[in-house]
Order: C-alpha cells, then sequence, then structure tokens
C-alpha cells in the first residue's frame, strides 16, 4: 500500500524503497540479544536502523496507552544493544562490503594480505 502511494506522488524510488523496508520491519520485535539485533542490522541495513528506532517510537506513541511503558523500554533496550554491537565492531559504509573472517577491515585487505605484501617486497 505504501509503494503504492508513494509512487502516486512521485517519490524517487530509493525513497520509496525505504519506506517499504521501515514499514515491512516496524512491527519487527526480535529478543534483544546481540545475536537477534545483529541478524537484524543485516536484514535491514546499518543505514536504516536510526530511521527504524524512530519510526517504532512513533508508532508506540501514535497507539492507546495500553503497555506503552512496556514497549518503549523494549525499543530503548533494542537501541542500547544496537549501540552496543557498533562500539565492538566496524561498520562499513556498503552493505556487504566488510569480509565476515576474523581480522578483516573495512578496507578489504585482511591481516594476512598486508603481511603477505609485506613479506613479499621484502624478498
Amino acid at each position: 500500500m505504501a509503494r503504492v502511494i508513494l509512487r502516486r506522488l512521485r517519490f524517487d524510488n530509493e525513497t520509496i524503497k525505504r519506506v517499504c523496508l521501515l514499514v515491512r520491519y516496524h512491527d519487527d520485535r526480535p529478543a534483544v540479544t546481540p545475536r537477534n539485533v545483529r541478524r537484524a542490522i543485516s536484514r535491514i541495513g546499518v543505514e536504516n536502523m536510526e530511521a527504524l528506532f524512530a519510526v517504532k517510537r512513533a508508532d508506540t506513541l501514535a497507539q492507546s496507552m495500553y503497555e506503552r511503558q512496556k514497549k518503549l523500554s523494549y525499543i530503548d533496550a533494542y537501541e542500547e544493544t544496537y549501540r552496543e554491537i557498533l562500539k565492538r565492531t566496524p561498520v562499513c559504509a556498503e552493505k556487504g562490503s566488510c569480509h565476515k573472517r576474523q581480522g578483516s577491515d573495512c578496507t578489504g585487505n585482511e591481516n594476512g594480505q598486508r603481511n603477505g605484501r609485506s613479506v613479499a617486497g621484502a624478498v
């Protein structure tokens, strides 16, 4: 429904894609564990997480007062776990550009490659 309305209003494709993603995942409530939050980050994308928390809060505040505090505390815990994950792991600008292996960085170079190049240069 959001896609049809945004197309009718002549929004650009990137905006339509982002809004539809936020609408799709705004009711997703994974257990607040690092593993589940990392999976959500992988599905939703780091670039969309801040907007997702804003949409979740707005949706909760627009609903009735029933269990509002419980829902808001869940969102706070979810966001806190997200921030802890960001502190511990490097974040790449492009989705999927980081290697999943131990010792990789966002430049795409791994420790073994750097060491191999320095050894090759010395020989």
